[in-house]
């Protein structure tokens, strides 16, 4: 049996060559009158000299009669002194317990930090799986992964579960897989759809493309052909009224033909004999609405009075109206605006009357929207002529330009405009 020796917690130093107790006989004559039975310390003696002295534990050789400590404890379990030691027989159902209370301690105390961060998710799933039920009972349906399948974590992770969990992954994947290849099989049959349908929009769209470009084509061909019928017909109509003279401001008086008026101004203000009047196939005044209205108006206020017309002098019954005449011969046609424009400034029955060629609508228009634009031309020192039947001749800065559109000689007074705008900046 090894002696067992004690030792000293005081921590103090003896004298060298002291002994607190004699030889060694009397030490075992000590030790077998008082056997230790616990560690015991000796009181500290102060000499009068200031030296201090600490008795050691006291031993023993004969066998310790107390219980072996129990075995070093791995975890921090309040419960484990209570465990019954390794080798002793305890009965079934102690057994259990005893086996139930340690894994519920050893669950309990020994939790590592992947744990308790699995035990807040598990906790937040909790919470998420109660919002869900709510959101169900509510009214609301909801689908995820976790309703088809779920798995619970459990508390003891052993070797036989790891490989029971390896052996039922087939299981527990195949509804998901199965769910899966559903999905998938949808979604490859609308794709397959939604190429169709692009193939079809495709082709849509092409034919759209085509039609459109034929369309193009054709609205480009009608406006051109519109155009050069416009033209065309504008050149039919002029001709048509080539051999046509039109007086303006002529006077009219409802008892003389208009022929006989016609007469009476070539003899009286071109001074030329009734033998060389030319032939005229057409010699009629143009309807106006406005004055006819006037002067049924005047005929419903006023009977009429035979007498006073009679009396009335032809320059005051006179009456202001448009004159349309026909020359038989082209000829003739130039040889009366030259006798025109000789007597021009001449008055016919207080009327200034203005000779002008007959001319299509679509002429005419173009005519006159060129003569508004010659104050224009005028203001930016250039020269302005209106040619027969609708001929614009400019001659500016020494340059001879020739417009058949009202808006082509827009555009060039603009550009003009600018020019002139430009010079004198830098002036």
């Amino acid at each position: 049996m090894p002696k067992r020796r004690g030792r000293s917690t005081a921590g103090a130093s003896r004298r060298s060559g002291a002994s607190s107790f004699g030889d060694i006989g009397e030490l075992l004559h000590r030790m077998q009158d008082t056997p230790a039975t616990a560690a015991s310390v000796c009181s500290v003696e102060a000499p009068r000299r200031g030296e201090t002295e600490a008795a050691s534990w006291e031993t023993t050789l004969s066998p310790d009669v107390r219980a072996p400590p129990p075995p070093p404890r791995i975890t921090s379990s309040p419960r484990v002194e209570e465990l019954p030691e390794d080798g002793l027989h305890l009965p079934l159902e102690a057994r259990k317990s005893t086996e139930g209370s340690r894994e519920m301690d050893s669950l309990s105390f020994q939790v590592s930090p992947g744990e308790a961060e699995d035990s807040t998710t598990s906790v937040g799933n909790r919470a998420q799986e109660r919002d869900n039920q709510d959101l169900l009972s509510a009214g609301e349906k909801i689908k995820t992964i976790k309703d088809i399948y779920t798995i619970e974590k459990p508390r003891e992770v052993t070797l036989d579960s790891i490989w029971d969990l390896v052996a039922n992954l087939v299981t527990s994947l195949k509804p998901q897989l199965a769910l899966l290849e559903d999905k998938l099989e949808n979604q490859d049959t609308d794709i397959k759809n939604l190429k169709v349908e692009m193939k079809d929009s495709k082709n849509s769209i092409e034919n759209i493309q085509q039609e459109l470009k034929v369309s193009k084509q054709l609205s480009e061909t009608l406006v051109r052909d519109n155009s050069n019928l416009r033209r065309k017909l504008e050149f039919l109509e002029n001709s048509s009224q080539n051999n046509n003279l039109r007086l303006i401001n002529f006077p009219r008086i409802a008892a003389v033909p208009p022929r006989d008026m016609l007469k009476r101004y070539i003899t009286e203000i071109w001074e030329i004999s009734e033998d060389m009047i030319p032939p005229f196939t057409h010699v009629y005044y143009l309807p106006s609405k406005i004055k006819e209205q006037q002067l049924q108006r005047q005929d419903d206020i006023q009977p009429l009075n035979v007498s006073a017309m009679l009396e009335l002098s032809d320059r005051e019954s006179a009456v202001a109206a448009t004159l349309l005449v026909t020359v038989a011969l082209a000829p003739d046609k130039n040889w009366l605006l030259r006798l025109f424009f000789k007597n021009k400034q001449k008055d016919f029955l207080g009327h200034k009357v203005l000779m002008f060629p007959d001319l299509g609508r679509d002429t005419q228009k173009r005519r006159r929207e060129f003569l508004m634009l010659k104050p224009g031309v005028i203001s930016l020192g250039g020269s302005f002529f209106l040619r027969h039947p609708c001929k614009c001749i400019i001659h500016y800065r020494m340059t001879k330009y020739v417009f058949f559109e009202p808006p082509q000689l827009t555009a060039f007074l603009a550009g003009a405009r600018m020019d002139e705008g430009k010079v004198l900046s830098a002036v």
